[in-house]
């Protein structure tokens, strides 16, 4: 029945292409995917063609969902759903450690150095960053001697990416972009996307999207131990 708020839905986030708004849509469905119970992504930004919206790889993309749903509605727990999905991030100093599910033995899919990480500071402005994997799911960025105090950061945030994070599965990071003032809580720390279809959810049905915002609930989808994270960590349901 459609009419139905606990059947599952499957999405495929938009792909690389050469239009200035692609960053800010493919973060909303990020976030929406974490605000909507029984939702699911699958991220083909690696699939793009820079100037065509209709990439020819579809059936890499149709092995993703269908890898996602086996797992998750169909027990087979031994097939990793999900590239590595950003849950969390924190800021000291210098540098942003970034925390995420699906987030095992996180490398580059070409053997080249990750990249396309960007970090800021007070004053908004991004520059090229160097992460470095610290741990199982978890890495750090920093952009020094430019950027002194982080405040926010970002990876893939160009319409058209050549992002190159993969996890043990060799599927794609999401891209993602974290700022810390939005720790804060506040609907300024949303995409217009993200604000715009999150109005549209029934009242029941927005998952942690009824919860402050200072206080956000991981995606039901995110199994990440979210009290070994500072108590000033910046949660992925925002920006």
């Amino acid at each position: 029945e459609w009419n139905n708020l606990g059947m599952p839905f499957y999405f495929v986030q938009l792909s690389s292409l050469s239009r200035p708004s692609w960053t800010w849509f493919r973060d909303s469905q990020r976030i929406l995917q974490s605000e909507i119970r029984n939702t699911g992504m699958v991220v083909c930004s690696d699939l793009g063609d820079s100037l065509d919206v209709h990439p020819r790889h579809k059936r890499e993309v149709g092995e993703r969902m269908a890898a996602q749903v086996l797992h998750e509605r169909y027990g087979y727990s031994h097939i990793v759903p999900s590239g590595p999905l950003p849950v969390a991030a924190v800021f000291a100093d210098e540098k942003a450690t970034v925390y995420f599910d699906y987030g095992k033995d996180l490398h580059a899919s070409d053997g080249d150095a990750l990249r396309t990480f960007e970090l800021a500071g007070p004053d908004g402005i991004f520059y090229p960053a160097e992460a470095t994997v610290t741990g199982e799911g978890k890495l750090t960025v920093t952009a020094a001697p430019m950027v002194k105090k982080a405040t926010s950061v970002r990876y893939g945030w160009q319409p058209f990416t050549r992002a190159n994070m993969v996890n043990n599965a060799g599927l794609p990071t999401s891209t993602f972009r974290f700022d810390k003032k939005c720790a804060q809580g506040g609907d300024d720390c949303f995409s217009p996307c993200f604000l715009f279809f999150r109005h549209l959810l029934p009242e029941n049905d927005a998952g942690t999207a009824q919860s402050s915002q200072k206080d956000v609930s991981p995606s039901p989808f995110l199994g990440f131990p979210f009290h070994t994270i500072p108590s000033h960590t910046f949660h992925a349901n925002h920006r």
